[in-house]
């Protein structure tokens, strides 16, 4: 399972891009958050990854530091 979706800026509305997606439902995204480059017909990939939060953060590194630790030994 790939972790982005495909689609294509279809136009600019106001603030948004208003983008097809592979599976033609539409996606309106904010423009301040797109390339200046992006142009309407643009094919684009959007990538999607979990938020992670401070505390997951915080175990998520002291994992690594452990692991790095026993590593070393």
């Amino acid at each position: 399972m790939s972790n982005f979706l495909t689609g294509t800026i279809d136009r600019f509305e106001g603030d948004f891009a208003i983008i097809i997606l592979k599976n033609e439902q539409t996606l309106n995204w904010p423009k301040e958050k797109i390339d200046p480059k992006i142009k309407e017909g643009d094919k684009i990939k959007l990538f999607l990854s979990r938020e992670i939060d401070d505390e997951d953060a915080i175990e998520v590194n002291a994992k690594q530091i452990l692991d790095e630790i026993l590593q070393n030994n």
